[in-house]
């Protein structure tokens, strides 16, 4: 209407959408699924900018890190305060004046946030009131520590998360457009096959998900470890060869090191893990030197919090979502801060030393002392008979061995004698160790097997 050589006034142009398209379902669909198609275009291509500007970003010098780190602080956490009743409250008690928060060690001041206390409130207190609550996504964590936490994104964070995995991903060797088959949750959300990444629900039984491996034949194997652990018996039974993977990328769960060596083995290719988290996205990742995990400095902030029985545990601050802002949030997991000097790879993101389990995994003991699980797990390593094991805290001194083994323990009494000493070497003397085979130790869908 705007354009004479049209030659349509702007009557025309009402009364030609009200006869064809109010009046037309089949024109109003057609148009719902342009619009539709426009906007996944688009996404794609926020999500493909914020890519190549994130593979960038792995080589900047720390003093260039820095700066982007606090270009996004400040007006993050004003923005918190301004648009999120929770984190106002928040501040207000501490007695916080976000104008004067502007560095680290600023950030340090304010009250660290647990999963628990955001859900405890309603929604329109955690989420920032800058955003229409019906036009925000809603993700929900896993649960697999207790209720799951429903997470409220803006939609131009979600590109930007998804740029996230892509450059988690990039450090195993994939790369959009290779073809990558997924064991994940049955509820997320596809991204589309153009990119080649084709999934399968966590739920599916080890067999039809060595179906699909074989007819998709894939360069890039990702999931939860316990799917994958479940597909690497299953292939070991099978006497046709797998497909030629180049990578498997596990996430979810901790990734013991019996469980990478069988899938190395089964597999014939290297094993990545990626840590990452729904409320934030990728976190930190694996590259070939594994030696550590790359931290997404350009959007998370990572601290590491003494915990009082001398463990650390890890604080996270995304930079960048803005409509549920997670400012210090302990997301339950314990960790130790690795080297912060360039990686081989090229990358010169900080690492995560070590993932040591969930803070709910830990050993309390009678005198208030918490034993880490990786304690535990290391010790047992030293009983060979085992071939998964599982311990079980009844009370202060009470613990169960449940354990998997390829043949009954031999009636002398040695290998029981042996864990029952390993154990009582870490939780005292005074214990008492019982010990039960198992055929599977496997937990229920969609539990996690933790460390």
């Amino acid at each position: 209407s705007r354009r004479p050589s049209v030659g349509l006034s702007l009557d025309a142009c009402r009364e030609c959408f009200n006869t064809h398209w109010v009046q037309n379902p089949t024109m109003r669909r057609g148009t719902v699924r342009v619009v539709e198609r426009s906007k996944a275009v688009m996404n794609a291509i926020r999500t493909l900018l914020h890519y190549q500007y994130m593979m960038r970003a792995r080589r900047y010098d720390r003093d260039k890190l820095e700066n982007i780190q606090s270009r996004k602080r400040r007006p993050l956490v004003q923005h918190a305060y301004r648009t999120v009743p929770y984190y106002r409250r928040r501040f207000d008690e501490a007695g916080l004046d976000v104008a004067t928060i502007d560095s680290l060690a600023d950030l340090a001041a304010i009250p660290i946030t647990t999963k628990r206390s955001l859900q405890q409130e309603p929604a329109d207190q955690v989420i920032s009131s800058q955003f229409a609550q019906r036009r925000l996504r809603t993700d929900k964590t896993s649960g697999s520590s207790g209720r799951p936490l429903e997470i409220r994104c803006d939609l131009s964070w979600i590109p930007m998360r998804e740029a996230l995995f892509a450059r988690a991903l990039s450090a195993a060797g994939y790369l959009p457009g290779r073809r990558m088959l997924a064991i994940s949750s049955a509820t997320q959300r596809s991204r589309s096959r153009r990119l080649g990444i084709r999934r399968v629900s966590f739920e599916t039984p080890a067999p039809r998900i060595w179906e699909s491996l074989q007819t998709y034949q894939p360069d890039v194997l990702y999931g939860g470890v316990t799917p994958l652990r479940q597909l690497a018996a299953y292939a070991s039974t099978r006497a046709m060869p797998g497909p030629k993977l180049k990578a498997i990328v596990t996430t979810a769960e901790s990734l013991d090191e019996a469980t990478r060596q069988l899938l190395r083995q089964t597999f014939a290719c290297d094993v990545f893990e990626i840590y990452g988290l729904t409320e934030i996205g990728s976190v930190a990742w694996e590259c070939a030197a594994h030696d550590g995990y790359h931290v997404a400095e350009d959007c998370v902030l990572a601290e590491y919090v003494p915990t009082s029985s001398g463990n650390t545990r890890l604080v996270l601050t995304c930079l960048d979502q803005l409509a549920m802002p997670f400012i210090r949030y302990d997301c339950g997991d314990l960790a130790v801060a690795g080297k912060t000097e360039a990686c081989s790879c090229g990358c010169k993101f900080a690492r995560i030393g070590k993932l040591e389990g969930r803070l709910v995994d830990c050993v309390t003991l009678g005198d208030g002392r918490e034993i880490s699980p990786y304690q535990i797990t290391t010790a047992m390593e030293s009983i060979h008979e085992f071939r998964r094991y599982q311990v079980v805290q009844n009370g202060f001194d009470q613990f169960t061995i449940r354990f998997e083994a390829d043949a009954p323990l031999p009636g002398d009494g040695d290998v029981a004698g042996r864990a029952t000493a390993v154990l009582r070497d870490i939780v005292g003397q005074q214990a008492s160790v019982a010990l039960e085979q198992r055929d599977d130790l496997d937990p229920p869908p969609p539990q996690k097997f933790r460390v």
